[in-house]
């Protein structure tokens, strides 16, 4: 199952397999960490695959949330240099 997490309710119809989850905003109006966190964790799920780029990554850092990591990279360079980066 998919579950999207957003702080904003949204009506549409979703595909089957396909939740939503309405979590609280941080400061940045982005989804509160530690909110998406215990909601998941109500609806018994312990262990998350998290994909993302630097900031979903930095979210969750910031947040005390993360306590293993594997990160792949792969040959694919952005020419946007103003994109913050994990130095590997």
């Amino acid at each position: 199952a998919t579950i999207i997490a957003t702080t904003k309710e949204d009506t549409s119809p979703l595909p089957s397999g396909i939740s939503m989850l309405i979590c609280k905003k941080n400061q940045n109006n982005q989804v509160e960490i530690k909110d998406l966190l215990k909601k998941l964790y109500q609806k018994g799920i312990y262990s998350l695959l998290i994909e993302g780029g630097y900031q979903i990554i930095e979210s969750f850092t910031q947040a005390d949330a993360i306590d293993e990591t594997t990160i792949l990279t792969s040959e694919v360079i952005s020419q946007d240099t103003s994109l913050p980066t994990i130095k590997t």
